[in-house]
């Protein structure tokens, strides 16, 4: 058997490796659909969007492993990372070059977008005055709403999925993505409220009803211990 042999598309291959695991994670994850593990492995090879799914046993090992943390990141991160992964594969004469080039190597989807935000331009309009003028205009027209605005900290409440992505600019978070954006979904539970930290143009996210705070790596952080640092 050759190597890539196990990494190939094999739905029967995929339920007796991470059958259990598959469905273990997806009844912890409030997000993932309550299905058989064929079913689930089939939902993700739908959104593998390469012709021969060569990215759903990243996918399904991953996330049965926890490396995903939440169904909806496959979309809305997950996707995104590894096709651009695929496309660094693709430049000569990358510079540094990547260390890692087998993807099955990489383990869990911040290690991956750890490797990919290397080698992407970061946009500098957030600071510019065309971008302060565009985040006036949200709130002009109530894409926003300014909640709390001092020398070190901002409070914004986005309405609509433009001003999440464009207050959750330079995060991970899953209502900022450009596709699969999740706002809509959350915001149906409750509103978002995204801080920035100006001093250090930190980036965190809350949402209460799912009880979820997040920093701009969409890793888990303790509310209590920002509010105490940051004084409203």
């Amino acid at each position: 058997m050759r190597l890539i042999d196990l990494f190939e598309y094999n739905e029967q291959r995929l339920i007796n490796d991470f059958g259990k695991k598959l469905i273990s994670h997806a009844s912890d994850d409030t997000g993932a659909p309550r299905k058989t593990p064929k079913h689930l492995i089939q939902m993700i090879a739908e959104k593998d969007p390469t012709p021969n799914k060569e990215l759903t046993f990243w996918l399904c090992l991953n996330y049965a492993n926890n490396g995903i943390q939440r169904w909806e990141d496959i979309d809305s991160r997950a996707i995104p990372a590894l096709l651009k992964f695929k496309a660094l594969l693709r430049k000569p004469n990358l510079n540094p070059p990547l260390l890692v080039r087998d993807i099955n190597q990489i383990k869990g989807l911040s290690a991956l977008e750890d490797i990919v935000e290397k080698y992407e331009e970061k946009d500098t309009t957030s600071t510019s005055e065309l971008a302060n003028k565009e985040e006036q205009n949200f709130y002009k027209t109530n894409q926003a709403e300014l909640i709390y605005n001092d020398a070190q900290i901002k409070v914004v409440s986005p309405k609509t999925a433009a001003a999440s992505r464009f207050f959750g600019i330079h995060t991970r978070w899953c209502t900022a993505a450009k596709k699969n954006n999740r706002f809509t979904s959350y915001n149906e539970e409750g509103p978002l409220y995204i801080v920035l930290i100006k001093p250090t143009n930190e980036r965190y996210q809350f949402h209460f009803q799912s009880k979820q705070f997040m920093n701009e790596k969409d890793k888990k952080i303790n509310p209590n211990k920002l509010a105490d640092k940051y004084t409203i």
